[in-house]
This record gives C-alpha cells, structure tokens and sequence, in this order.
C-alpha cells in the first residue's frame, strides 16, 4: 500500500492546506509496517494537478488536514481513499492508520462556514442520521466502557435513541472531550470512534457537536496521547 501525507519538511509535521501543499511524504507499507518513505516537491501543483500527481505515483490513500470539495472530489475520481482533518506528526499519523488509530474528519473542509461538521465523522451505521446533539444518562463518574443512550436527531428533526460505548473521558484545552462508539462489542483498535464535547452538570451530561477542524484536530491529539498512554 502506498500512502501520501501531506508534509511540512521545516517540523515534520502534516501540511494543514492541501491546495498548497509544496512537499508530500510518500510511504510505502505492507503488513502494518512502514517499509520505505520519501518526500517529494509537488512541483507546485494546483489543487486538480495534485490529485493527478497522486495517482501518478500510485497513491492509495492520503492523509491531510484542511482540503475543499473540489479536491475532494478529484481525490475520489483518481480512486484516492481520503482521511482529512488530521494534525500533528506525519509518521505518527501514519503509524495511527496502520494500526487502526488514526482520528481524522470525513467532513472536513478549507472553509469553516459551510454548516458545521457531523460530529467529526459520519453516522452511516445509524440509518445515515447525523450526530447533532444528545442527552445522556450517565456515565457515573468516569469509568470507561459504559453504554449511554444518546438522542440522535437528523437534518429532517427525526429523532432516535442509539447505544454508544464509552470509550474515554479526558480533558483537552480547558474542556471535557468523550469518546464513544457504536460497535459496542468491538476493541478499541477496530471500532469507529466518535468524539464530542462532554459536559456533566447535576448528575446529567451532554454531548455537543464538535464544529471546528482545529478544536476537533486538538481533541483528536488529545486521544490519541491518551491511547499511547495505555499501550
């Protein structure tokens, strides 16, 4: 498998706009394990060129931060599987999607005024329902692999109650972050992990809709640390 990160050689850390994007590190993996990597100079590509420069190098997957619609979909036209909204170490996030860890925003975009993001990933095993807001019962206290029932509304104004498991409650920048999933029987490293805001407040939490790419790429590092911290 080959995949490209967006890459800022100065830091080493993951090019934040991919339409200017000067350099991508190309890596080449197999079996979980990085066998080769190289940067290469885009030769200053344009956003359609960079989709092109892609495919010509036989990039299957690309891992990036801030990218528009139009990219988007050339991305998916050259048959490029996209993780966007991602930060932080190029390697390591590497290192985080072979090892099913890696946190990214399906939703993501350049611009932040297009009506908000989903919750930081998609619904699509809720019957295609976005994750807008929900009331939950619990947990009581903080302990980790509890199911809560959140009230799961879509654009239309239906209403559902899904189970999630709690994965993780942890601080980040002055506020509580929650991580859940819906694959309640699932490990860690192979469920689909949604973060939200996580507020608590008489005995009753709720959870709000994380909206923007840099508060949700923070709360994204924030977990990650916390799940190194317990490997």
């Amino acid at each position: 498998m080959k995949i490209a990160v967006t890459y800022d050689p100065t830091n080493g850390q993951i090019f934040q706009h991919f339409g200017h994007t000067e350099y991508m590190k190309l890596y080449e993996a197999e079996d979980q394990a990085v066998r080769s990597a190289e940067v290469k100079s885009t030769n200053g590509s344009g956003h359609g060129a960079l989709a092109g420069f892609l495919r010509d190098e036989g990039v299957e997957v690309l891992i990036c931060g801030g990218i528009g619609g139009g990219a988007q979909m050339a991305l998916a036209e050259a048959g490029i599987r996209l993780y966007g909204g991602c930060s932080g170490d190029a390697d390591q996030a590497v290192y985080n999607f072979l090892n099913n860890m890696l946190m990214y925003n399906p939703n993501v975009r350049c611009d932040h005024h297009e009506g908000g993001h989903d919750c930081g990933h998609d619904c699509g095993s809720h019957e295609d329902h976005p994750c807008r807001h929900g009331n939950c019962g619990g947990p009581d206290g903080e302990d980790e692999d509890q199911i809560i029932t959140l009230t799961v509304t879509d654009d239309a104004g239906n209403s559902e109650d899904c189970d999630f498991r709690m994965i993780a409650i942890y601080p980040c920048e002055g506020r509580r972050y929650v991580a859940l999933t819906p694959d309640l029987d699932a490990p860690e490293l192979e469920a689909d992990i949604y973060l939200f805001r996580y507020l608590e407040e008489g005995g009753q939490c709720t959870v709000e809709e994380i909206a923007e790419d840099e508060e949700f790429a923070a709360a994204a590092d924030a977990f990650q640390q916390w799940q190194m911290s317990r490997a």
